[in-house]
């Protein structure tokens, strides 16, 4: 029985241009955030995993979280999925890693 997926993504060029663009951007010091949404069905997921899979093969690190529909809803559940994603390969930042994100508001010195 054949397949009916295809490795090509098809139609979708302005938003894997606006995608890719932002991973530019991404890479040039200038983050941002970008949502993809649409029916079901219509190829987020594919198109979200081609740009997540052009960005690492880039160098970026590349977190994922996920939102589900079922279960039990858990506040701001994607965003720390995507965080603890991130930490299972390599464990949590030591202090000097996050000296940028220091609270300014507490006099402590910028980098």
């Amino acid at each position: 029985m054949s397949s009916l997926s295809s490795s090509a993504l098809v139609g979708r060029e302005p938003e894997r241009d606006l995608l890719t663009a932002a991973v530019a951007s991404a890479g040039e010091g200038r983050g941002s955030s970008v949502f993809v949404l649409g029916e079901p069905g219509i190829g987020k997921s594919r198109l979200v995993e081609e740009t997540a899979a052009a960005a690492m093969s880039s160098g970026f690190r590349v977190l994922r979280g996920r939102a589900a529909s079922a279960g039990r809803a858990v506040p701001l559940r994607p965003l720390a999925e995507a965080v603890f994603s991130g930490l299972r390969g390599e464990g949590a930042p030591g202090d000097g890693d996050l000296g940028p994100y220091r609270c300014l508001a507490q006099g402590l010195p910028r980098r």
